[in-house]
């Protein structure tokens, strides 16, 4: 069987999916059919050892060429067998559009954070482990009678701490920043 397309992304060594849960180390290739429709196609890394040209022609793709995909039928799977740049853009030339109107199409949006999203994260992650922290120090040095205010307090300190920023709340300090040549400052 051929199957004609345009390359929409091709992700090598990524963990694949497996249809009824975990996944495997391979490789995927999503492209649009000649019907437009979005396909992927996946490659376990063991394929490559058997197929090394396989791997070689998925590696030289690259988004918005034009396809060919043979495949063969062997028991239950569908085997890629070859996959081949062709000049012209088939997946356009069945549907009745354009070039331009393929290539145009947005590939799938990404899920992966942006640097800001990471940031906040990381300042979430903080101060939770900064106010377990305090709550444990406040278990081992006894303070049973510790408010909640009091245990806000010290996690403040220690996410101060972690980010090396100014922090001075009357009795315990300011926690200064620290430089890679000075010693641990904690006044």
């Amino acid at each position: 069987m051929i199957i004609n397309g345009t390359v929409v992304s091709v992700e090598i060594d990524v963990n694949v999916a497996k249809k009824d849960g975990g996944n495997y180390p391979g490789s995927r290739l999503t492209y649009r059919d000649s019907t437009g429709k979005i396909c992927e196609q996946a490659f376990h890394n063991n394929a490559f050892k058997f197929n090394a040209p396989l791997k070689t022609s998925l590696v030289s793709l690259v988004v918005g060429d034009n396809i060919e995909i043979e495949k063969e039928k062997k028991g239950d799977f569908w085997n890629v067998l070859n996959i081949r740049k062709v000049e012209g853009n088939t997946a356009a030339a069945t549907t009745g559009t354009t070039v331009s109107a393929v290539r145009a199409t947005s590939s799938p949006k990404s899920t992966y954070e942006t640097p800001d999203e990471r940031a906040k994260k990381q300042v979430y992650i903080v101060r939770q482990s900064s106010l377990s922290a305090a709550l444990n120090f406040s278990e081992l040095t006894g303070n049973k009678k510790a408010t909640k205010e009091d245990i806000v307090n010290l996690a403040e300190f220690f996410e101060a701490f972690v980010f090396g920023t100014n922090f001075n709340d009357g009795d315990i300090g300011a926690v200064t920043r620290m430089e890679e040549n000075e010693d641990d400052i904690i006044q």
